[in-house]
């Protein structure tokens, strides 16, 4: 179940490597960096939306349908991509279609996961494993995505990666299931917690829900949209770029892993807190790196903040109000990813960059907004 968990994560390295496409799509249509960037706001803001749906339909349905569902939307997105002629077309397809298939490849495999081993002490281990597929696919797909498009286009790569997202939904769905009640592999703690509307009363789910509108949707979104076009800027080859989101990747694997290991050491809201930390710092040291090995740098020390904090948000969600609407609850908490999206890429990336004429602000305001995040992490409480 795990590894099948892990493998449909690892379909987000395609969402997440829309940077290496940005130049190459305003380069064929003309359009504007802010208007272009808008379709990862699209896709942000129809994964939060489709979050509390599909977390709903995962509570009531089961995990297995709900990733079915999203394994055909995310398909479909990508072959209709390749297809696309207009601005609109990408925000139906890849934005609402390839955002709401998105959340079906998150929050139900992470609620099968946590209902398999929550009574067990490797449960923050095995969610960890789990985040590792995010970013094994963005250090992975973007350098691929980068060769795909100098050799064959843009259209190709989609195709290809519709491919591939259909047959690691085929595999999820064979494998992932939730654990049946009463059969003696679900504890009685995963049938308890708070409906939505006892937990949107709590400072633990606006704290959570924050995190996800500066922390993620605005900052982390920034930075994965725009360094590879930060590079192209600075005049390294599109290839340079797509590493650098690579190398985003690369380190949020190590994040991951790490944040498992540190979470029998740390409380979860002070991995959170050191994570945003990072983040914020290599946000700001990417624009005053004076050479492109120090921008490698910056981009996998962001990774590493980047990573170690993914897994903790289900873990903090199920600690803060259990399990029994953890689907409904982990998809209102991450509705803030989209809500942020809105003024990241396309207003502090897009309208910014284009206003001054350089991507400095907007990577010292990334920066900010993630420090601002990490404070946040302080208001969080978990009764033992």
């Amino acid at each position: 179940m795990v590894v099948a968990a892990t493998g449909l994560s690892v379909i987000f390295g395609v969402f997440f490597s829309f940077g290496v496409f940005l130049d190459p799509l305003i380069s064929e249509f003309g359009w504007s960096s802010a208007l272009t960037s808008f379709v990862f706001s699209a896709y942000s803001l129809s994964y939060s939306l489709g979050a509390i749906v599909i977390g709903r339909l995962a509570d009531r349905y089961g995990v297995r349908s709900t990733i079915a569902l999203g394994g055909v939307l995310i398909t479909m997105a990508l072959v209709l991509s390749s297809r696309a002629d207009a601005i609109w077309e990408l925000y139906l397809t890849f934005g609402v279609m390839g955002g709401v298939g998105a959340a079906a490849f998150w929050i139900p495999p992470t609620k099968a996961v946590i209902e398999r081993f929550e009574s067990s002490a490797s449960v923050n281990m095995a969610v960890s494993v789990v985040a590792v597929g995010t970013g094994a696919g963005t250090l992975l797909i973007s350098p691929v995505a980068g060769f795909f498009i100098i050799e064959y286009g843009w259209r190709v790569c989609y195709l290809l990666f519709a491919l591939i997202s259909a047959a690691i939904s085929l595999f999820g769905v064979l494998v992932i299931k939730s654990p049946r009640r009463g059969d003696g592999s679900v504890s009685a703690a995963t049938q308890t917690g708070q409906h939505l509307s006892a937990a949107i009363r709590t400072r633990n789910f606006w704290s959570l829900f924050g995190m996800y509108v500066l922390g993620c949707g605005i900052a982390r979104y920034t930075v994965l949209v725009y360094i590879a076009v930060y590079a192209l800027a600075a005049g390294f080859p599109l290839q340079a770029g797509a590493l650098c989101v690579g190398l985003i990747g690369g380190g949020s694997i190590l994040g991951r892993l790490g944040s498992g290991l540190l979470s029998r050491a740390l409380r979860d809201n002070l991995i959170v807190l050191v994570s945003f930390v990072l983040q914020g710092v290599s946000s700001i040291a990417v624009v005053l790196s004076v050479n492109i090995w120090l921008v490698y740098g910056s981009a996998f020390v962001f990774g590493i903040g980047y990573g170690a904090y993914v897994p903790q948000f289900p873990l903090l969600t199920m600690k803060s109000f259990g399990m029994k609407s953890y689907g409904l609850v982990y998809g209102a908490i991450s509705s803030g990813l989209g809500f942020g999206a809105l003024v990241g890429p396309p207003v502090l990336g897009g309208l910014l960059s284009s206003a001054t004429g350089s991507f400095f602000l907007t990577f010292v305001l990334s920066g900010a907004f993630s420090l601002a995040a990490a404070a946040m992490a302080l208001l969080i409480r978990i009764q033992n």
